[in-house]
């Protein structure tokens, strides 16, 4: 996957006049998308951090001076008048600190859940509920978390929580979660299908360190904003629970032997102990 051409595609399919300020970060080692965005007008570019995408994120954050602050992946079709969507939800929305929508991939995808959920929640021993993937609502709801590639915030409210947290590894998972469950103490959160967005086909990108990763990222993340206690409990849920992110040992157990993929499932277990110990 060529990420300077997706970049490309993404910022030309959208009407930049409709946003204020338009910021690249580039995290990535080439030159490319640096000469690129010096012969558009109205495109600001800055060399990432080199960090991981929190602290890139968090680098536009402070580079920013709009009240409203979106963040999109550089793999998403967005509409034109995005800017104006955005801009609108916030004028109409009461109480409102981030807002985002849909963001199905343009490939229909076959469905393996057995649960299907109307809204996208936190529980109080951190699991997740309902996937942005698939739920288009007909009307725009409040909702506990969104999207990372399709998410929107008043500036100085995520600037006043800390942004995004860069203790989040690999493939950092939860730290967009991490940011919604601190954030939903200033206001409200809401989930339009006004403001829906399509991410791109990139086939099966399974790893079994993505998996890993994404139990120790979410121990952390128990641990970090529901505590110790809830950690504990969030474990046993892991034996007991259908559904819900990150998978039970139920799924794991259907990812492995009936969609044949090397799911480790004690290295899954024993990553969320090391998520929860070395917060």
């Amino acid at each position: 996957m060529d990420r300077f051409v997706d970049t490309v595609e993404t910022l030309l399919q959208i009407d930049l006049t409709k946003f204020e300020q338009v910021l690249v970060v580039d995290d990535s080692s080439g030159e490319k998308l640096e000469t690129w965005c010096e012969t558009k007008d109205g495109i600001r570019y800055q060399r990432g951090p080199q960090e991981n995408m929190q602290a890139a994120r968090n680098q536009a954050i402070n580079s920013l001076s709009t009240e409203v602050v979106t963040f999109i992946d550089d793999d998403v079709y967005c509409p034109e008048d995005f800017g104006d969507r955005v801009r609108s939800r916030f004028e109409e929305g009461d109480d409102l600190v981030a807002a985002g929508g849909p963001c199905p991939p343009v490939a229909e995808q076959t469905d393996y859940g057995v649960c299907d959920f109307s809204t996208l929640s936190i529980t109080r021993v951190g699991t997740i509920y309902g996937d942005a993937s698939t739920l288009i609502p007909e009307e725009a709801i409040y909702v506990d978390t969104l999207k990372g590639a399709n998410m929107s915030f008043l500036r100085e409210t995520l600037r006043e929580i800390g942004g995004f947290d860069t203790g989040y590894g690999g493939h950092s998972q939860r730290e967009e979660t991490d940011v919604f469950a601190r954030i939903s103490e200033f206001g409200r959160i809401c989930y339009d299908p006004n403001l829906l967005c399509y991410h791109k086909e990139k086939g099966d990108e399974f790893t079994p360190e993505l998996f890993t990763w994404r139990f120790r990222n979410h121990g952390r993340f128990v641990r970090k904003n529901f505590g110790l206690s809830a950690s504990v409990l969030a474990l046993f849920m892991l034996f007991f629970r259908l559904c819900g992110s990150p998978e039970s040992v139920y799924q794991l157990v259907f990812e492995k032997y009936v969609q044949k993929r090397p799911v480790p499932i004690s290295k899954c277990i024993l990553s969320f102990f090391i998520g929860v110990l070395k917060y």
